[in-house]
């Protein structure tokens, strides 16, 4: 064996044959074009000769170049990207790269691309990890030299995100189709930001890889939700507590308005549907059972519209009610002190002492004005049921009294025209609503 033949090839003779035995052999390697990459340092005489007389201790070999380019002479790259790898831009292909060739494609000096990335970057220890990640396939996502797109990624961030998760392409991204009234409803930030506006794309230490936690992330943007919540009387529950959002609204995309996990007429009753225990011990009854069992029921609540009445979130009056309604049974009437039952029905029924708006009036007197008009006026509620009931005009069979919630019998009996009452409010009294005497 000789180590001045160099004309022979180094990798076929000498020092260097073990080169051309690696699993993935760099091309010059393979034709032992050694000069393509390294200069040979002449004798004193600069000729190359079979007399040549190198230096093996000092291996009188050197680089071509040693900036980068004698990759890129035969690697060509884009010349204007819009993102770089930083030893990409140095030119320090060595950092990752083995120049003769190994035993990994593409000649990664490391036992996976894993490693070779976590040589740099520091790898992501969360407790939810973007799956990616998790397996180490850095590249599913990432150029690692150079890409058209930032951060290096191998597409624009939403079709890169979506040819995976294909089922939140709500907005059309992928197939262009334009999203139109009465299609799917899609949160804004998902066309006008991109997934990363919630989402970190590694991880986090958050379920569903959010920046923040859920409650914070949603009013981050959501702030007018909040605007009064200091001055709130009452507080939905589902609205209180890390996950709130997310019991009634979809954080992507829905078929519902308000991005509403089921229709509005059914939301309500996905809670609804069983006694209820609020913060302050009172007991809330299946509305759900009470509206199938009734055979009447509040208009509002027979079509499924609860908001009609009650906001979502909270509210400055009692039982999330969107208008004023006394705090007590007993109340003297004043203008707007029924306000949520006066939304919908006529103010004369109060106001007027005497019209036949009504029918609980005995003649031309209205019984809604004699009784609500006192020092210790009756509210609408006293009498009538909210949501549904068994009686006609939704009237009460009892209602509760007292701290104890004693129930006192209304003993209430319509007929033809009109109706008897005998509550413990006052002995049996009837009502003649008919024009004809």
């Amino acid at each position: 064996m000789s180590l001045k033949n160099y004309d022979a090839g180094c990798s076929t003779v000498g020092c260097h044959q073990q080169l051309s035995a690696m699993r993935w052999v760099h091309a010059p390697i393979s034709t032992n074009d050694c000069s393509a990459c390294h200069e040979l340092i002449k004798d004193s005489t600069d000729n190359l000769t079979d007399n040549s007389t190198g230096n093996p201790s000092e291996h009188l070999f050197k680089p071509v170049v040693t900036d980068g380019s004698t990759c890129k002479a035969c690697h060509s790259f884009d010349q204007s990207p819009i993102s770089s790898h930083e030893p990409f831009d140095l030119g320090t292909c060595h950092d990752c790269h083995d120049p003769h060739g190994g035993d990994r494609k593409s000649f990664i000096n490391t036992e996976s691309t894993q490693a070779l990335c976590a040589k740099c970057h520091d790898p992501v220890a969360m407790e939810f990890e973007h799956h990616p990640v998790t397996s180490g396939d850095c590249l599913t996502c990432h150029q690692p030299h150079q890409s058209n797109h930032p951060n290096l990624l191998v597409q624009n961030q939403e079709t890169l995100c979506y040819g995976c998760h294909q089922d939140m392409d709500h907005a059309g991204v992928l197939s262009g189709s334009p999203m139109t009234q009465g299609q799917t409803n899609v949160h804004e930030p998902m066309y006008t930001q991109g997934c990363t506006a919630c989402h970190s794309t590694h991880g986090s230490d958050i379920a569903g890889m959010l920046l923040k936690d859920q409650r914070s992330m949603c009013l981050g943007c959501h702030e007018q939700v909040i605007e009064d919540l200091p001055q709130a009387m009452s507080i939905h529950g589902a609205f209180q507590g890390e996950l709130a959002c997310t019991q009634c609204h979809v954080p992507h995309a829905s078929e519902y308005d308000g991005l509403l996990t089921v229709d509005s007429s059914a939301l309500c009753y996905t809670c609804h549907d069983q006694p209820i225990e609020t913060q302050s011990g009172r007991t809330l009854q299946s509305m759900k059972e009470l509206v199938e069992k009734s055979p009447v029921v509040h208009e509002p609540v027979a079509l499924g519209q609860c908001t009609a009445c009650h906001a979502s979130h909270f509210s400055s009056h009692q039982s999330l009610l969107l208008e004023n309604y006394p705090n007590s049974d007993y109340e003297q009437y004043a203008p707007g002190i029924y306000a949520s039952c006066t939304e919908c029905h006529d103010k004369a029924l109060v106001e007027s002492q005497f019209t036949t708006l009504t029918g609980f009036r005995d003649g031309d007197q209205n019984l809604h004005y004699v009784h609500t008009n006192q020092k210790k006026g009756r509210s609408c509620g006293m009498c009538h049921q909210p949501h549904a009931g068994s009686l006609p005009k939704l009237m009460r069979e009892q209602f509760p009294f007292g701290p104890g919630g004693w129930e006192l019998q209304i003993g209430f009996v319509q007929s033809k025209t009109g109706g008897t009452c005998m509550s413990a409010c006052h002995e049996k009294r009837s009502y003649n609503n008919s024009d004809t005497p």
